[in-house]
């Protein structure tokens, strides 16, 4: 009985003592846990979008934006709209980096260069805190202008202040280029305020501490990307677009169609002028009057499957058919219902572009649509994307047009024939089989 008695009180103090240490290890973690870099059970940190982190500007740089609601700046460049906005660490230290090491730099204003000048020299040249001088560029363009930041240590910075001013009769601004820089277009965009409150210090910083920075940003860093700013050759529209001609394509279709760009720029998907619409735009500076419909390609890779559902009761742009599949071969056409008198509605092809070889693409045709013939429409490689115009709306484009137009048009192109329909000069293209299955499998409508 008695060793019983002993084995029970036993058992009860290791208990006892059992409670005790888990009740401690439980209270630890409530109380420590949450500062603790890691625990093995814890689930992944997510970053978190923070518009206040610390930014260390380059003095040039700081000097400006310590008077950012006076001078009216607008952050509208790689990388500065990555050192400020972007959630991802690694790639915010990188932008951020390249800013303080570039020679360099662009900026906007939403003052008109004269106004610029103006604040400018009453407050930044006017500044005495630092002994580092600033100085004005000979004036290349009346909406941009070239400040070279000399250091006391014996180098030079640049920026391009860029006015933002809109401009009637188009939807986007010219970013100019200076040394370094191209000239690139940006859309038109509303615009966010920032902060700069804790970047530049809130004693050295202005009553009213904020820039500001493009709403859309997805689809302004899509511009962003474009190499330059592309033009058409004004002497051949002189010649092949007659005083008297008219036009089949209203202008006020491209405003729907900047629509429809928009959300396909918004799904990672470029759409860049191609085949008759690159034509018109380098050889007739517009759209060719006697052509019907409007060309834009994709490249294949960046194909959203389905995406064009979204807009199947759009009132605007609803798609009218696809062809092809999303593998091999995929193209589509949109409906665009503007409101121009006189004119019935337009439309405007998506082909999806694939790669043939290290110097060719390809995009779909469907030759006979009862058999299903398949045709491969031969282009240049694109490789690179810049922007063009057109009457006023800013579009990407091939950055090497006569390349893309000599492969697909042959020599003759820069002369218009508005008897040749689709296969103007020479369109190089191969037959490619047929689609082996019913016409319902490989065409729709809507």
């Amino acid at each position: 009985m008695r060793a019983s008695w002993v084995s029970k009180t036993v058992l009860l103090i290791i208990a006892k003592y059992v409670v005790i240490i888990f009740s401690t290890i439980i209270a630890y973690h409530i109380l420590f846990a949450p500062f603790h870099t890691f625990t093995p059970f814890s689930t992944p940190t997510k970053h978190v979008f923070n518009r206040s982190i610390d930014i260390r500007w380059p003095k040039h740089l700081k000097s400006l934006l310590i008077f950012p609601a006076s001078l009216k700046l607008v952050f509208i460049d790689d990388p500065f709209l990555t050192c400020v906005v972007d959630a991802d660490q690694a790639k915010k230290a990188h932008a951020c980096q390249k800013l303080a090491s570039a020679e360099t730099t662009r900026i906007g204003t939403y003052l008109s260069i004269p106004a610029f000048k103006k604040v400018f020299n009453s407050k930044v040249l006017n500044n005495t805190t630092t002994n580092d001088t600033w100085t004005l560029e000979p004036q290349t363009y009346a909406d941009a202008l070239v400040l070279k930041y000399h250091y006391h240590e014996n180098f030079d910075k640049y920026v391009i202040i860029n006015s933002l001013e809109k401009k009637n009769g188009t939807n986007y601004h010219l970013l100019r280029g200076a040394r370094d820089l191209k000239t690139i277009g940006i859309r038109h965009f509303t615009n966010d305020k920032f902060s700069l409150t804790s970047t530049v210090g809130v004693k050295k910083c202005e009553s009213e501490c904020y820039a500001f920075l493009p709403k859309e940003l997805h689809r302004h860093m899509a511009y962003l990307k474009a190499v330059e700013m592309l033009y058409c050759d004004q002497n051949l529209a002189k010649i092949n677009v007659l005083p008297n001609a008219t036009w089949n394509i209203p202008k006020k279709a491209l405003t729907v169609l900047d629509d429809l760009i928009d959300e396909y720029i918004d799904s990672n998907q470029i759409p860049f002028m191609c085949h008759g619409t690159m034509l018109g735009w380098y050889r007739d500076c517009g759209i060719i009057p006697h052509t019907t419909d409007m060309d834009y390609c994709i490249k294949a890779e960046e194909y959203v499957e389905d995406f064009h559902t979204k807009f199947i009761n759009h009132k605007t742009h609803p798609p009218m058919r696809i062809i092809g599949k999303a593998e091999y071969g995929f193209e589509l056409t949109y409906w665009l219902y503007h409101d121009e008198k006189g004119y019935g509605p337009a439309w405007v092809d998506f082909f999806y572009m694939y790669k043939e070889n290290a110097t060719h693409s390809w995009t779909p045709l469907l030759m006979d649509f009862s058999r299903g013939v398949r045709v491969k429409d031969y282009v240049a490689l694109v490789d690179k994307l810049c922007t063009g115009d057109i009457y006023g709306h800013l579009y990407f484009i091939p950055c090497e047009p006569l390349a893309y137009l000599d492969t697909r048009y042959g020599e003759t192109w820069n002369k218009s024939n508005p008897d040749a329909g689709y296969f103007e000069k020479g369109v190089q293209y191969a037959k490619n089989g047929n689609w082996n299955m019913k016409q319902g499998e490989y065409y729709k409508s809507f």
